[in-house]
């Protein structure tokens, strides 16, 4: 039943004018439109966020490497948190570390 029916679909497709299939009604001939599309500045902007820059990283624990993948918004998201926290483990520590040569001994 459904194979009559597709080659009944066939054989009409085949059985069209060419005349009917042509847009302009003139055979063979395609007409191209003049419309231009570019991009915004703005959009841009919002391609080279959306760029995604992987590294190699090696998991604690193992020796296998895994490839992260992050858009550079994310990196620099990461980043300032990651350097947040520095700050503050930093600033709360009760000593220094003094690393210079003691006068005198």
């Amino acid at each position: 039943m459904i194979l009559a029916a597709l080659t009944a679909a066939a054989m009409m497709m085949q059985a069209a004018p060419a005349s009917a299939a042509s847009p302009t009604g003139i055979a063979g001939t395609r007409s191209v439109s003049p419309l231009v599309v570019t991009p915004r500045p703005a959009d841009k902007v919002a391609v080279a966020n959306k760029k995604l820059v992987c590294s190699e990283e090696t998991v604690l624990g193992t020796l296998f490497h895994k490839r992260m993948c992050f858009t550079q918004q994310e990196l620099t998201e990461q980043r300032r948190v990651d350097q947040a926290a520095t700050r503050q483990a930093q600033a709360a520590r009760p000593y220094k570390i003094d690393t210079g040569a003691q006068p005198g001994t």
